[in-house]
């Protein structure tokens, strides 16, 4: 019998971050103690697997699922329910600074919560939601860490993201015209799914300078590769939680420089292994890159230290396996 059953939303694009982390944790789960179903026919779902906890992801929060831990334990009154928090759709859709409260409620109605980082439950319980919290941070791949890596010349940026309007690449866009003048030959190697937002990504490729280019998804094996080549990672979004692809740059001893919002400060010692600067600020991004690039060989040093300190994959899927066999029912 598993130990958890993992059920996700189906969808097109399965290279998010939320989706990898899925994918990554129950891959790597010890003896086959998770099992991933991308569907909520919870019923069927927890008739046929009897298991001890069902992690719903909180992508469902943004459907018909608001109602899912009262079935999950009409169909089996035994099963703990979590909540594996890789965003709030009100936060994201809305850009509200919280939890709506009907949100609040289907949180509180589980018995637990699970982030891959700190800044969801500590927002979350800000909002009044007393449901326990587990921090099970994402692995990284052995792979961007082996040394030989060939940073490209003239030195590359790249942005491992969807290509939406909140990753904010309109504004690294910006803010790339302007360093590029005072470095020819820089590049901007966008990686992400292009469909989620057609419309963004038609406007953004009218404003593109020369040195950007639009890559698409790419295989995660394929992006190790990107993550190699480059001498900067850049993160200018609007909003986030707690984005697996800082953590990757690390991994590869590159260094990132991010917006200052959501988990992302968990991640980033600013001034240290990269640096932080405002949302849609054009301006202080140019100057951060080119700080960045102008003092290379310390900020790198650093974010490599910073990835030897990140687990792998395995490691974090026994300590997410840990953190669910910790789940009790809530008390009533």
């Amino acid at each position: 019998m598993p130990e958890f059953v993992l059920s996700q939303p189906p969808a097109k694009n399965l290279l998010t971050g939320g989706y990898l982390y899925n994918r990554r944790m129950v891959a790597h789960a010890p003896h086959g103690a998770g099992v991933i179903v991308d569907g909520l026919e919870l019923e069927l779902l927890v008739a046929a697997a009897r298991t001890r906890v069902i992690v719903l992801d909180s992508l469902w929060l943004d459907t018909r699922a608001g109602d899912a831990v009262a079935r999950v334990r009409a169909a089996q009154p035994g099963a703990r329910v979590a909540w594996l928090l890789h965003g709030l759709p009100s936060m994201w859709r809305a850009g509200a600074a919280g939890p709506s409260a009907a949100e609040c409620a289907a949180l509180a109605a589980a018995d637990a919560l699970i982030a891959p980082g700190g800044f969801l439950p500590r927002l979350c319980a800000a909002a009044g939601v007393t449901t326990p919290a587990f921090v099970c941070p994402p692995g990284v791949d052995a792979a961007l860490a082996a040394p030989g890596a060939r940073r490209d010349d003239p030195p590359g940026l790249l942005t491992v993201a969807t290509v939406t309007r909140m990753k904010g690449h309109d504004v690294l866009s910006a803010a790339f015209a302007r360093l590029a003048v005072a470095r020819p030959g820089l590049r901007w190697r966008i990686v992400g799914d292009l469909d989620t937002d057609a419309a963004f990504v038609s406007e953004l490729r009218a404003q593109l300078p020369a040195g950007a280019q639009l890559v698409g998804a790419r295989a995660p094996a394929d992006i190790v590769d990107d993550y190699r080549r480059a001498a900067l990672f850049v993160l200018p979004s609007r909003s986030e939680n707690s984005p697996l692809a800082i953590r990757e740059a690390h991994a590869a001893g590159v260094p990132v420089v991010a917006t200052r919002v959501g988990g992302v400060p968990e991640l980033v010692s600013d001034g240290v292994d990269g640096l932080l600067v405002p949302p849609d600020d054009a301006s202080a991004l140019a100057a951060a890159m080119a700080r960045v690039l102008a003092e290379h060989a310390g900020f790198a040093a650093s974010a490599a230290a910073r990835g030897r300190t990140l687990p792998t994959w395995p490691a974090a899927s026994a300590a997410f396996v840990t953190a669910v066999g910790r789940i009790e029912p809530a008390r009533v």
